[in-house]
């Protein structure tokens, strides 16, 4: 199988940490590190020549540049995906680079494993955001929904009353089984009610909601 070939982009001054990715980037046989660049014309100039098929880009808060970089290279280079680790975790970051094109999300919290698991799950055509970063928007998904003008979505408004507190419960990051003692029902039950509650909405991941509240401006930026 081919090598994944990787390149990296640091928008702010962080060598230190930015040296600890690459080593860790070098753990792995099946990937392939080409380099880092130290401008953005010189990475746009490349990486269609390098044949890139992972990019990642270090950033801390993101403005309108990084972002319109972020899309040009989605409408461009569509095969290069993006994947992003930020020092922040504001939900309004976090849906513009999202929306903006990027294919991966992660926290520089994130672990080496997380890391690897963002890099497969793109490469293979998926997109990915680490556990905290899913709770997080999550949880801001939720809280819209429940607003005074948005409880008539015609998908949540199907939801029962219990499929909302397993929804809210979820979204703060509880697991089955907090939810579950929480709630005094078992795990197999609450893993029963997200199920239901993903067909309601007619989404198969946490991911896909996400994806639906920025599209549908459910989430507004």
């Amino acid at each position: 199988m081919n090598k994944i070939s990787i390149a990296t982009y640091c928008f702010y001054s962080d060598d230190l940490f930015h040296h600890g990715l690459l080593e860790v980037l070098k753990q792995k046989d099946d990937f392939h590190y080409t380099e880092s660049f130290n401008t953005l014309d010189n990475l746009a100039l490349n990486l269609r020549k390098l044949g890139i098929n992972i990019l990642i880009l270090l950033i801390q808060n993101s403005n309108e540049d990084e972002q319109l970089f972020i899309k040009r290279l989605k409408d461009q280079q569509p095969s290069i995906k993006t994947l992003v680790i930020s020092t922040n975790t504001q939900p309004d970051i976090l849906y513009a680079i999202i929306k903006s094109g990027a294919k991966g999300y992660m926290t520089s919290h994130s672990s080496k494993n997380e890391l690897f698991e963002a890099i497969y799950t793109l490469r293979s055509g998926f997109d990915y955001y680490s556990k905290a970063i899913t709770e997080l928007l999550l949880k801001n998904y939720i809280d819209v929904l429940q607003s005074e003008d948005k409880r008539t979505h015609k998908n949540f408004k199907n939801l029962s009353s219990r499929e909302i507190e397993i929804l809210e419960q979820w979204g703060n990051g509880s697991t089955n089984k907090e939810i579950a003692d929480k709630l005094f029902i078992s795990i197999r039950t609450v893993e029963s009610h997200k199920n239901h509650i993903m067909q309601k909405l007619n989404m198969k991941t946490v991911v896909d909601v996400v994806k639906f509240a920025i599209k549908n401006n459910i989430i507004n930026l």
